[in-house]
């Protein structure tokens, strides 16, 4: 009887990381994820699961959604890159803060804060082999 209960508890652990994994899925109470996600009862739920148990497996999917997220992300921190090298200022600006962990508030030069992202975001790319030899002309007060 006991592997019955195991089969079935990593069934629920299964469906469980599934649900929580997927952004699109709603936030609900535990009673719900019970109800709408395994078709039990919140005390079959915790009979299966501890709450430090149940912890883990959210902390599961969370590290599952943010693989997911991973690829999305880096090809936004490409595009912010290219706009950067091309003199972008807002977009390095913004290259700044995630990359260098710059913070608004610091007081420097504009200028020198402007062609120091542009730098570092041509040195990106061109390690990525995406660097173009026309970005290193763009004029860098530029906007586009």
């Amino acid at each position: 009887m006991a592997k019955r209960q195991d089969t079935l508890k990593d069934e629920y652990r299964s469906k469980l990381v599934e649900y929580f994994a997927n952004p699109d899925n709603e936030e609900l109470r535990w009673c719900k994820v019970a109800e709408k996600v395994l078709g039990v009862t919140r005390q079959t739920l915790y009979y299966h699961f501890t709450p430090l148990e149940l912890g883990e497996i959210c902390d599961e999917a969370l590290q599952l959604r943010r693989n997911a997220y991973a690829k999305k992300i880096l090809e936004v921190d490409l595009a912010m890159l290219r706009k950067a090298a091309k003199g972008n200022t807002a977009a390095a600006k913004l290259v700044y803060q995630r990359l260098e962990q710059w913070a608004p508030e610091m007081k420097i030069k504009g200028e020198h804060t402007i062609s120091r992202a542009r730098e570092l975001a041509l040195d990106i790319l061109n390690e990525l082999g995406e660097g173009e030899k026309g970005d290193s002309e763009a004029d860098p007060g530029q906007d586009s």
